[in-house]
């Protein structure tokens, strides 16, 4: 076994981590639920999803022998999802489903942006996830790594190639639309 690895005494308490090999069992008992909620938000239907979830799950673990285990596992891991999403079919790949993430989530972590207060309280509803995949590719994306994939802005960059001020701006268009079409609906 490794031995943890010291930080400085002025580091944070997170920022202390003990390296352990990256195991099949344990990457995924980490990841799969992530992954199975954002392949839920970026395929237009159940199966569709799993079927994302599961090959996306099974490249990054064929993969992690080839992993640097000091590299960043995460940002690794959502760019072989990224890839193959983009790669199980260009056009019906993107859609996208609010469900669990958003209400394991406290409206405290949430702006006072009533547009996210509004899909925060309809997280459980069959609309809100009908609305969602209704909305264009870009749209969508965001919705699915932000809420589904539980990423920040910043990593939502780094997949999209985008700055975190960009991401931000197309996260507040993208929920501004998703609430036209929940209003739209009602």
């Amino acid at each position: 076994m490794v031995d943890p690895v010291l930080q400085p005494a002025d580091a944070p308490a997170a920022a202390f981590q003990v390296l352990s090999p990256l195991t099949p069992e344990r990457f995924a008992s980490e990841y799969a639920g992530r992954v199975h909620r954002f392949a839920a938000m970026v395929m237009r239907n159940g199966q569709d999803s799993e079927d994302l979830a599961q090959e996306a799950l099974l490249k990054a673990i064929r993969g992690l022998a080839k992993f640097d285990q000091r590299g960043n596992v995460e940002a690794w891991m959502w760019r072989i999802v990224i890839n193959t999403a983009r790669d199980s079919g260009r056009a019906s790949v993107r859609q996208t489903a609010l469900r669990d993430r958003l209400h394991a989530r406290s409206r405290a972590e949430f702006a006072v942006d009533p547009v996210e207060l509004t899909v925060f309280n309809r997280l459980r509803d069959q609309d809100l996830l009908d609305a969602v995949r209704r909305l264009p590719v870009k749209p969508r994306t965001i919705i699915a790594l932000r809420f589904g994939a539980q990423l920040s802005n910043l990593e939502i960059g780094e997949q999209l190639r985008m700055r975190p001020r960009a991401v931000s701006m197309a996260l507040h268009r993208a929920l501004q639309r998703l609430h036209s079409v929940l209003e739209a609906q009602s």
